[in-house]
C-alpha cells in the first residue's frame, strides 16, 4: 500500500511536473523518488497515472480542434468582412493540401472570394491538375 507522500508524487510527476519540485511538493526528497520507483506498486501506480493525463490530453487536443475548425470555418462565412473570410478559406485549404495552385491564382489576382475558390478548385479538379496531399 502506497502511503500519502508517494501517491502525491505520483500525481505531481503525472501531471508534469519534474522529480524535484514534484518531491518538494508531496514532501519529501527527490531521492525519494529513485528509492520508490524500484518498488513495482509505485511504479505501476504512476504509470496509471501517466497514462490518464496523456489521454486526457490527447481528449483536449482533439476537443480544441474540434473548435478550431468550427471556428476557421465560421470566419469563412463571414459575410462583413471579405478579408477575413479569404484568409479563412486559404487557413483551410493550406491545411488540408489544397492550396498550391489557389494560392498562385490568389496572389495574381487583387480580390478573390470563396466562391472563387471553389470553382478553381472544380476547374482543377477537371482539369486532373489539382494536388491534394495523401
Amino acid at each position: 500500500m502506497l502511503n500519502e507522500k508517494q501517491l502525491k508524487l505520483c500525481e505531481y510527476i503525472s501531471l508534469g511536473d519534474n522529480i524535484a519540485e514534484a518531491a518538494e511538493k508531496a514532501g519529501c526528497h527527490r531521492n525519494s523518488y529513485y528509492n520508490w520507483i524500484e518498488h513495482p506498486e509505485f511504479k505501476a501506480h504512476l504509470e496509471r497515472l501517466q497514462e490518464i493525463a496523456i489521454n486526457e490530453s490527447i481528449a483536449s487536443l482533439k476537443l480544441a480542434t474540434t473548435r478550431a475548425v468550427r471556428k476557421i470555418i465560421a470566419l469563412m462565412e463571414c459575410k462583413t468582412n471579405p478579408m477575413v473570410s479569404l484568409q479563412a478559406a486559404k487557413d483551410i485549404l493550406a491545411r488540408s493540401g489544397i492550396v498550391e495552385n489557389i494560392v498562385i491564382e490568389a496572389k495574381r489576382t487583387e480580390q478573390i472570394t470563396p466562391d472563387d475558390i471553389v470553382a478553381k478548385i472544380s476547374e482543377l479538379k477537371q482539369r486532373n491538375q489539382l494536388k491534394v496531399a495523401e
